[in-house]
This record gives C-alpha cells, sequence and structure tokens, in this order.
C-alpha cells in the first residue's frame, strides 16, 4: 500500500486561503489562550507550540499572517504531513487554539531489486536512503528522477524507476514505512545511423569522423561503442561545427538535431546543418 502524499498538498495549498474555516468575520485582535496538539505526533506539545510562535498570551489578528506564518514554520521543518490549525473557542477577547499534525514517515527499511547487492551501498548514499530518513513525496520523486537520469547518461535510454511504499502497522505510535525500489534498466540503446541534411559543402564521411564520441553500429569497431549518450552527442555537435570553421565556413551551425527510434535498442540520429 503506498502511502497517499495528496493530502500534504492539499492543506497547504488551502491554509493560506482560509485555514480558519470556522472563521468569517472581519479582523479581529485577541490574546492567544491555551494551544493544544492533536493529530498522529510523537513531538511533544511543548516543542510544536514553541516552534510554531503562536505563543499563549501574545496577541494575534485573525484572519492575520501569524497563522500563516506558523504553519510555513512547521512545513519548513519537513517533519509533518499534515499540518492545520483550527480556533477551538473564545471567551471575551481571548481565543484558544488547535494545532493539529501528523508526523511524516520514517524509512524502517530499503529493499532494492534489479541491480547487483554490490550496488545498493552507493544508491543508498547518494539518495540519503538510511534507516530513520523522513519519507517524503519530494524524496520519492528526486530519487525515481535522479537514478532514472542517472542510467540514461550512461546510455540506458529506457531505464524505469519504480518505487513503492508500505506503511508498518504495529504497536509503536511513530509513523513508519518499508520502501521498495526496483531498478530495470533495460538495454543500452545503440546508434543505428547518423545523417546529415544541408552538409553541401562537406561530405558526411568527413563529418562523422568529426564526432569523438557517438558512431554508428558497426560490428567492426571495437573500442568505440555506438551507444548514444545525450552530453556526448552534443560535444560532438560542437566538433561538427568546428570542422566546419576549419575548412572556412565561419557561420556554420547545427540548427536542428533530432532522435528518431528505430527499435527499443535503436535510433538514427538526423542533423541538420547550416552554413
Amino acid at each position: 500500500m503506498k502511502i497517499d502524499f495528496k493530502k500534504i498538498t492539499y492543506v497547504f495549498l488551502l491554509f493560506s486561503v482560509s485555514v480558519f474555516s470556522q472563521l468569517t468575520e472581519k479582523k479581529q485582535s485577541y490574546v492567544i489562550g491555551e494551544v493544544s496538539i492533536s493529530g498522529n505526533t510523537t513531538f511533544s506539545p511543548q516543542t510544536i507550540v514553541t516552534y510554531s510562535g503562536l505563543i499563549e498570551g501574545d496577541k494575534i489578528t485573525i484572519p492575520g499572517e501569524k497563522i500563516s506564518s506558523a504553519i510555513k514554520k512547521l512545513w519548513s521543518s519537513n517533519l509533518f504531513s499534515s499540518i492545520e490549525v483550527y480556533e477551538t473557542k473564545k471567551i471575551n477577547d481571548t481565543v484558544f487554539l488547535e494545532i493539529a499534525l501528523v508526523d511524516l514517515p520514517e524509512l524502517t527499511n530499503l529493499t532494492i531489486t534489479g541491480i547487483k547487492q554490490n550496488k545498493t551501498e552507493d544508491i543508498i548514499k547518494e539518495n540519503k536512503l538510511q534507516n530513520g530518513v523522513k519519507v517524503t513525496e519530494n524524496l520519492i520523486t528526486t530519487t525515481k528522477n535522479y537514478l532514472e537520469n542517472t542510467y540514461r547518461k550512461k546510455g540506458f535510454l529506457n531505464a524505469k524507476i519504480s518505487i513503492k511504499t508500505e506503511p508498518i502497522i504495529d504497536t509503536v505510535s511513530k509513523a513508519r514505512v518499508n520502501m521498495f525500489l526496483d531498478i530495470s534498466k533495460g538495454s543500452k540503446v545503440k546508434v543505428e545511423e547518423i545523417s546529415f541534411i544541408g552538409n553541401d559543402k562537406i561530405k558526411s564521411k568527413t563529418l562523422l569522423k568529426a564526432m569523438k564520441n557517438t558512431k554508428e553500429k558497426n560490428i567492426f569497431r571495437v573500442l568505440k561503442r555506438s551507444k548514444y549518450i545525450k552530453s556526448d552527442f552534443k560535444e560532438d555537435l560542437v566538433g561538427v561545427v568546428d570542422k566546419y570553421k576549419e575548412n572556412g565556413y565561419r557561420d556554420a551551425r547545427v540548427i536542428l538535431d533530432t532522435l528518431t527510434s528505430v527499435s527499443y535498442t535503436h535510433l538514427t540520429l538526423p542533423t541538420i546543418c547550416s552554413v
């Protein structure tokens, strides 16, 4: 079962509009009375109240910036998945508040599949997936994007990363989850063909030689494989332009380069040149 983080975004977007759903009157000044804490949190009420800045005896305007500021501070701690503030009652010019919180879950165990065991430690370290870390939607998204980009840079353009979390249900009050991370690298994508359009002044064969990193598929080539790596290809396009300039075409440039999939593991690279 995957942790539902939708409530985080929902609450965060709504609090600035109307975190006090019960209050519809015009702005009014009050003195803060008792501030109570509710929800699923292991932090002490005193710690939460002090950090929020909603201190008993302080003056407050409702609606006002003090409530918004308190919620922002609590969100900035990156410790909670839900934060809400309510008015519980008013006595004369004193308002009593309630802060309802839900702690973010901590990571208890990470299972990584799809790669060799000796590679898992690097993934844990690079993505800060140690046990005890707070599991947020941002952590999951960042980890997924980082791993997919890392494998694509190595030529695995079809790499897919799947991350799921499962809550731990036991007698411990602290929110905890297990995480399952599956890596499907797929095969390296090879370059079937590199073609040039508009290269009337210099032969394609000469331009291909100027590309030091990206090569077409050739069963007789051993030292330089035909895998596609975006950064290497961009560097090779600079080499193509330099070749034109070496031959006196100072205004030469590549005006368009595209990828065309031939199959799941092969692609072509049509490139339009202009002098």
